[in-house]
């Protein structure tokens, strides 16, 4: 259990000094936040001919910054832990090499699932159209469990291989074959590590709530005395001071968490990856060669 101590002090350490990892937790926490907004509540109908490749631009965009300041914060951290020199402007510079590649991993996970999902859907559609619904019932349980398992896998292949990838500079292809090599020599390791994250997450999402909670306290507060004092309805107002104030304070806050957790991926995988011939993840930028990353194969050092 120390180890993971150790990790996860390592990581508030790095989190806590580098300030600079921040930017791009900023620019990753902008991409990830394209996942939980709620398009259904814009009203466009007036201007879907100028909004609509407005909005897919700024998509486009944000995705595009958001996974290159990802490789740039794994490059960053890679080469904290092996206490070489780094900076933002370099290391952004550095994570659009990876770009396509990260893209291709996150495309592959996503459409593995989707297509596994359907096969094990299409029996226990059969089965209940058939009224047989206890055979439906043993089916859907059986394909929750796969679903739980392909999840976790899925998670450790994106965790894993990302780092595979922008670390060692090697395919898409490779980064998953060693991703699975890595995972399944250290499976109680690294389930281990997956289930540290929770109560982290939990922590994060209290926050989370509380600061929401707070400003918009404060401004049902703001509009209450300007609706008993002064007279006059500030609803409008109050909506846009909370989303000004709350957005950025819950970026700002998510930034950090993608620092934390990423400082503490990276060195969890610096200890049970082990390099080859005891040279860095790193491979050379002239080199093509995957001599130089970690060989999954060579594990055990989590001791």
């Amino acid at each position: 259990m120390n180890n993971y101590t150790d990790i996860f002090k390592k990581a508030f350490e790095i989190t806590k000094k580098k300030l600079f990892l921040w930017l791009f937790g900023v620019l990753v926490a902008l991409g990830s936040g394209l996942e939980s907004f709620d398009y259904s509540k814009m009203d466009l109908k007036s201007y879907l001919v100028i909004i609509i490749p407005v909005i897919i631009v700024i998509i486009l965009a944000l995705i595009f910054l958001s996974v290159t300041a990802r490789a740039g914060m794994i490059r960053s951290l890679g080469k904290i832990t092996e206490k070489k020199k780094t900076s933002f402007k370099s290391q952004l510079k550095e994570g659009r090499r990876f770009f396509w590649r990260l893209i291709g991993l996150e495309a592959i996970i996503i459409s593995s699932f989707v297509i596994i999902t359907a096969i094990l859907f299409i029996p226990i559609i059969f089965l209940f159209s058939s009224k047989n619904n206890i055979g439906g019932i043993f089916v859907s349980l059986l394909a929750f469990l796969i679903l739980l398992i392909l999840i976790v896998l899925g998670a450790f292949f994106r965790i894993f291989g990302r780092l595979y990838i922008v670390l060692g500079n090697i395919s898409v292809v490779s980064s998953l074959e060693r991703a699975y090599s890595l995972f399944m020599k250290n499976r109680k390791e690294s389930l281990m590590m997956l289930l540290l994250f929770i109560p982290t997450g939990i922590c994060v999402y209290i926050i989370t709530v509380i600061l929401w909670s707070s400003v918009s306290a404060f401004f049902a507060v703001f509009t209450w005395i300007a609706r008993n004092i002064i007279g006059e309805s500030t609803d409008t107002i109050a909506s846009v001071g909370t989303i000004l104030l709350s957005i950025p304070a819950m970026i700002f806050l998510k930034a950090i968490y993608e620092v934390f957790s990423q400082s503490v991926w990276v060195i969890f995988f610096y200890k049970i990856a082990s390099p080859k011939d005891g040279q860095g993840l790193e491979e050379k930028e002239e080199e093509k060669d995957t001599a130089s990353a970690p060989d999954a194969a060579t594990s055990g050092n989590f001791s």
